[in-house]
């Protein structure tokens, strides 16, 4: 999700289209990716990379992708 948006809450709704398809557990942005990130308990069929999701955010849906973490490389420096 972009930062426009904002960062979904614990409770929100997640959406496959028109069907609620699961919820968030946690939402925060993150400093890395320059954009917000979430946790969410999902249908399994909808758990595969790239599943294109909306989730509510302050009302509105924001358009979201299902993505495997870790979100960012284990080592962001190298010795």
């Amino acid at each position: 999700m972009d930062k426009q948006h904002g960062s979904p809450r614990p409770g929100a709704k997640v959406y496959d289209g028109d069907k609620e398809a699961g919820i968030v557990t946690s939402g925060a942005p993150s400093p890395t990716l320059d954009r917000s990130i979430a946790f969410c308990y999902l249908r399994p069929d909808l758990c595969e990379p790239g599943s294109g999701l909306a989730v509510e955010v302050r009302g509105k849906r924001a358009p979201a992708v299902a993505m495997k973490p870790p979100f960012v490389k284990h080592r962001l420096f190298e010795h």
